[in-house]
Order: structure tokens, then C-alpha cells, then sequence
């Protein structure tokens, strides 16, 4: 009994369109293997491909989407749309394969006429992420000139500097844009959100929560703006368990609450997070960026690193794994591989950390020229905030010819948000470096009663040791207090254990000297001997 093609290829498609995709793809073979015609339609490989691309044969599937294409084009009239499609497939099998360059390649030889929404969109992502935003620009305006409601392509589009009355502009044909006006405050929020305005974005997220709630997207965003704002920890903390409690298997931002967590010294609920997280999705690098926070809380760099490079293989240009990456570089010394990974999640997405952590890049490897460009560029991108116009400060501080400068940027830092913590800390610096202990005491103490951060009350505890004697079981208890609001608070640890040595008469410095000045142990002795004698016989001969 001879085989019905048609009837066939209808239970392949039944088959696929259910989720079988191994028995599509054996029933296939039946249609792969038809012996009274000189290969199968373009239709039926593209079809068995996808059955392929299902079961992730990847490599197989791009075969297959290849055959399609050529016995496409073995027709006198091949459709344009249907050649294009086929090789759309083909590029997101050669982006699961990892094969980056020839999936755009293909991407970029479809022509513009035949380009839907989803090619738009996925040629300007990749024109922007190698640095081509003007192409990116006129990519993601041909996305909404296809489907008005691609709000990656309108978020896209802001970042690069977009306005909402560009995109209002842009969408003006669409009738049904026209009818939407709801979405445009969404659309305002997300300008001053990508223009670094963080309060406003924060208060417009605020209004729109109330008249949408419990609205995902928009609780998301609120909260990663408060995470921005002056004292907005608190704030973010409960818009992110909001968050968590309307759908607790949501990845969206679970990397930046796992870094309020630890810059809130949650450790506990840090590692219940990252735990949820792996659990939930495993193939989604903010699990791993938040495993590697909760490592680097335990005091575990290297295995912070490995879970950092996990997040990274998933997806090469999360910022803030790559943020993560380059302080534990940082951490260790390694200032030029450091210095490379900021500048990676800065071509990313333009970050005031990413700022900030190449400038001190700079200044621990002596290029103080360069640290002043940096922290230019960041006050230049970021030009009503207060952490970059203190970043300029801090750099300054480290020339004795521009602390008076440093000094102003300090306080204009402080009159844009007076809990500017790194502005407090740079004053603080610059005062304990003019002998001002009295005014620095005074400084921290009023902070202190703004906000309650144990870096602040550990400061407060070094500047009363340095203030004598009689001020050292306050500072003791300053010490003990930072201790208590962050276990493990590095600096509060170290100043509390050198007190304690001064305070029972012993030099603090002790411990240290004794470990510069231990012998070498025999086998180091013995090694560096027999390096001198052989250097001894080289030169004899």
C-alpha cells in the first residue's frame, strides 16, 4: 500500500503542534525517504527541521533549514517571505550553536523588504551590542514600524536616547498605538528610568502601581528605581518581596534584590533566594549571580568566580555579572583584568559602578590622569548625580594639589543627596588628613543619624581611636555596633582586633612584622641554594 504524503505530513504537523517532537521527527523520515520524486518539498524539511530544533539538534536542524532554502529556490517563482523566514530559522540555530558570526551574517542578507518585527529586533540588539547604535536606532524604529506594541524595542530605543515624543512620532500611522494612550506614562517612567532620573522614574512606577497593582512589570521596575534612590533600600526591599509574593517564580531583577539583600547584610535571606532561584531556573544567570553574592558574603571568592563565569556562560553581557566579575578581580589584584571586565558591562550598559570600579582600577595601578578621565566621563553621563560628581571628588582627593577641589565636589555630592555615602566617606578622608578629627566626628555622627550604615559606624570608631585614649572604649563600642548591623564587616573587624591589641598594651603591628621578617622555610632555602649553584657552574663555563 503506497504511502498518502499529504495524509502523512498532516499527523507530523499534529504530532509537532502537540509537543511530540520524536515521534514527528520518526514519522518524518517516512516523508525524508519518498522514492517518486527527486527530493522532498521545501515544506517538509522545513517542517522535520523544526522537529530537530525542538529536540535542540541544533546543528541537524540548520542542515535541513538549508535543504528548504535551496529546494526553494529550485521553483520558478520562490516567494520572497517564505525564503526569508527559512533563513531566519537558520539563524537562530546557529545562535544555539554558538555561531554568532554567520547567524548575522544570514541575518543581515535577508533583505530590509522581507524583514518582520522579530529580524528587526534581533539585528538591532546585535548592532548595538557591537557599538552601532545609530544602525541599532533605525533597526528597532523598523521593529514599531512593524508592531507599534514591541516595548523591547521602545525600551531599546530610550536607552539610546530616544524621547517619548520620538517613539510617540515614530507610532503615529498605527491607529491602534493611537487608541493606547495608557501605555504612555509606562513609556514616560521608562525615560527617566533610562535616563538615570531615578526618583522621578521611582514616583511614576508609584502612580502607576496604584492604578494598575499588583501589575508585574511595574512593581519590577519600581523597585529596581528605589534600589537608586536616597534611603530607597528599605523601599525596594518590600516592592521586591511584593514582587516575589505575586509570582515567586519570577527571575525578572532577582540579581539586583539578591544585591540589595547583601548590601543590606541580609545574609540569611540571601541564601534562602539564590537557593529558590537554582532551584526555579537554573539556565538563567541571575540564579547564579545570586549564588555568587551569597559566596562572596561567606568570605568565598574563588567559588564566587565560578559561579560568577556560570552566569556568564549563559549570557555573555549581563551587567551585573560582569559588575560581580571585575570587583572579585578587583578583590584580588588583578587590576588590568579588572579594569577590561568594567569596561565590558560599561559597553553594556553605561553603569555608575562600572565607572567607579575602573577609576579605582586606575588609581591603585598609579594612573591618576586616567582616573580623572573616568571620572569625568561619568559625571558627563550621569550629570545630576551625586555618586559621580563624589567619584570626581574621590579621585581628586588623591592629588594634594586638588583636595580644595575634591572638597567642593564632596559638597555639591552632599547638596544633590545628603546621604551620599561616598561623598560622607571622601570628607571624612580629607578632614583625617588635616587633623580635623572634631569636625570628622561631628560629620559622621550627623549622618549617623540619618542613616545607620556600619561602614559609617565603624568610620566614626577610627576617628575616635585617633583622637586618644580616652575615646577608646567608645570606639570599642562603635566598633561592636557596626559589627552587629554586618557580621561581616571587614573594616569594623580589623579596627575592633587592633584596639583591643592597643588597649592591653600590645603593638598592633606586631603579628604582621613577625610574618615579614620569618625565615624561609627549608625547601624555599634549599630551592633558591641550588638556583645560586647553578648559576655558579653556568658562569664557570
Amino acid at each position: 500500500m503506497e504511502i498518502d504524503l499529504e495524509v502523512v505530513f498532516k499527523n507530523v504537523k499534529a504530532l509537532y503542534n502537540d509537543g511530540l517532537y520524536e515521534s514527528a521527527e520518526m514519522l518524518g523520515t517516512f516523508l525524508l525517504s519518498n522514492s517518486k520524486h527527486p527530493g522532498p518539498a521545501a515544506e517538509v524539511l522545513e517542517l522535520f527541521a523544526d522537529c530537530l530544533f525542538a529536540r535542540e539538534e541544533w546543528a541537524r536542524a540548520t542542515t535541513y533549514y538549508q535543504k528548504a532554502v535551496l529546494q526553494l529556490r529550485s521553483r520558478p517563482q520562490p516567494a520572497r517571505n517564505d525564503d526569508a523566514r527559512l533563513r531566519f530559522k537558520i539563524v537562530k540555530s546557529l545562535l544555539k550553536q554558538g555561531d554568532t558570526r554567520q547567524a548575522y551574517a544570514v541575518l543581515e542578507a535577508i533583505p530590509a523588504a522581507c524583514r518582520t518585527a522579530p529580524m528587526w529586533l534581533l539585528l538591532g540588539k546585535h548592532q548595538r551590542a557591537v557599538g552601532n547604535d545609530r544602525a541599532a536606532i533605525s533597526c528597532f524604529r523598523e521593529t514599531l514600524s512593524h508592531n507599534q506594541f514591541a516595548l523591547e524595542a521602545v525600551l531599546a530605543l530610550l536607552e539610546l536616547g530616544e524621547t517619548p515624543s520620538d517613539i510617540r512620532q515614530q507610532c503615529i500611522s498605527s491607529s491602534s498605538m493611537q487608541q493606547q494612550v495608557w501605555l504612555e506614562p509606562v513609556i514616560a517612567a521608562h525615560y527617566s528610568q533610562a535616563h538615570h532620573l531615578f526618583t522621578s522614574a521611582a514616583s511614576s512606577f508609584s502612580a502607576l502601581d496604584k492604578k494598575y497593582p499588583n501589575n508585574l512589570h511595574i512593581i519590577e521596575q519600581q523597585a529596581k528605581c528605589e534600589t537608586q534612590v536616597p534611603n530607597g533600600a528599605e523601599l525596594a526591599r518590600r516592592s521586591f518581596e511584593r514582587l516575589r509574593m505575586a509570582d515567586a517564580q519570577c527571575m525578572h531583577s532577582m540579581d539586583v534584590y539578591a544585591s540589595l539583600l547583601k548590601s543590606l547584610a541580609s545574609h540569611v535571606e540571601l541564601s534562602r533566594l539564590s537557593h529558590d532561584l537554582l532551584r526555579c531556573n537554573p539556565r538563567r544567570p541571575e540564579a547564579w549571580v545570586a549564588t555568587a553574592l551569597y559566596a562572596e558574603c561567606q568570605g568565598q571568592k574563588d567559588q564566587a568566580m565560578d559561579y560568577v563565569d556560570r552566569a556568564l556562560e549563559l549570557d555573555e553581557r549581563h551587567v551585573l555579572a560582569l559588575l560581580l566579575k571585575a570587583n572579585v578581580l578587583l578583590a584580588k589584584g588583578q587590576l588590568d583584568s579588572a579594569a577590561a571586565t568594567f569596561r565590558r558591562a560599561s559597553a553594556v550598559r553605561k553603569d555608575l559602578v562600572s565607572f567607579a570600579g575602573l577609576a579605582r582600577c586606575h588609581l591603585l595601578a598609579g594612573r591618576v590622569k586616567d582616573a580623572l578621565l573616568t571620572a569625568a566621563d561619568a559625571r558627563r553621563v550621569f550629570p545630576q548625580s551625586a555618586g559621580a560628581t563624589a567619584l570626581v571628588g574621590m579621585v581628586m582627593s588623591h592629588v594634594p594639589d586638588k583636595r580644595k577641589q575634591a572638597r567642593q565636589f564632596f559638597d555639591e555630592a552632599l547638596r544633590l543627596d545628603r546621604r551620599n555615602i561616598e561623598a560622607v566617606q571622601g570628607l571624612v578622608q580629607l578632614l583625617m588628613m588635616e587633623d580635623k578629627f572634631q569636625d570628622a566626628e561631628k560629620l559622621l555622627r550627623e549622618q549617623l543619624a540619618l542613616q545607620m550604615r556600619d561602614v559609617l559606624v565603624a568610620r566614626l570608631a577610627d576617628v575616635l581611636v585617633m583622637m586618644g585614649a580616652d575615646k577608646y572604649d567608645e570606639a570599642l563600642a562603635f566598633y561592636s555596633a557596626a559589627l552587629s548591623l554586618n557580621p561581616l564587616c571587614e573594616t569594623a573587624r580589623i579596627g575592633k582586633e587592633r584596639l583591643e591589641k592597643i588597649m592591653k598594651g600590645e603593638d598592633p603591628d606586631a603579628e604582621e612584622q613577625e610574618k615579614d621578617d620569618a625565615p624561609e622555610d627549608d625547601e624555599e632555602v634549599e630551592f633558591e641554594e641550588a638556583e645560586e649553584e647553578e648559576i655558579e657552574e653556568d658562569d664557570g663555563e
